[in-house]
C-alpha cells in the first residue's frame, strides 16, 4: 500500500455550562483546550427540567493548521499517547470519530487533563480515510498515534 499524509477533517468541542456556572468561564475552558483565545464559540441554551438555563458551548477547528496544534496539545499531555493507542477501538465509533474527554476545570486553569468524567470539554476528531469508515479511521488514527507527529 502506498504512503499517503495524514489529513484532518476537522476537530469539534463541546462543552456544558451547567445553570450553577458561569457561562464565559466554561467558554474560556473551550478556548483553552484549543489555545486560541479568539475562538468563536456557539452557544446553544436549553432549558433544564427544574425550569433553568443551560448551555451547550460547541466549536469546530477546520483549518489544517490548527488540527494539527491542538493535537499536539493534546498529545503532549503527558501519558495521552499511550493511553490513546491503549483505547483506541473504544475511542473510535462506527462514523470513524476518533472521541477524548478533557477536565472541564482544569482547562480553565491552563492545564490539559484527561478524564473519564462528565463534567469535561468533549473532543471529537474526523481524520480524512480512504475508504471511509471505522476500520480506514482506526488504521489512520493508529498511524497517527505511533508517530505522535499530528
Amino acid at each position: 500500500m502506498a504512503y499517503r499524509p495524514l489529513t484532518y477533517h476537522w476537530v469539534r468541542l463541546r462543552a456544558v455550562a451547567h445553570p450553577t456556572e458561569v457561562v464565559e468561564r466554561v467558554a474560556q475552558a473551550v478556548r483553552a483546550v484549543v489555545g486560541d483565545p479568539e475562538l468563536a464559540i456557539e452557544d446553544t441554551v436549553l432549558e433544564t427540567h427544574h425550569g433553568l438555563e443551560q448551555h451547550v458551548l460547541e466549536a469546530v477547528v477546520e483549518r489544517s493548521r490548527g488540527v494539527r496544534d491542538l493535537l499536539a496539545r493534546l498529545f503532549g499531555i503527558p501519558g495521552a499517547l499511550e493511553r490513546f493507542r491503549a483505547e483506541l477501538e473504544r475511542r473510535t465509533d462506527e462514523d470513524g470519530l476518533f472521541f477524548a474527554r478533557l477536565d472541564k476545570q482544569e482547562a480553565f486553569a491552563g492545564r490539559l487533563v484527561l478524564t473519564d468524567g462528565e463534567d469535561c470539554v468533549q473532543l471529537r476528531l474526523k481524520m480524512e480515510a480512504y475508504p471511509s469508515g471505522r476500520e480506514a479511521a482506526i488504521r489512520d488514527l493508529g498511524r497517527l498515534l505511533e508517530s505522535g507527529k499530528p
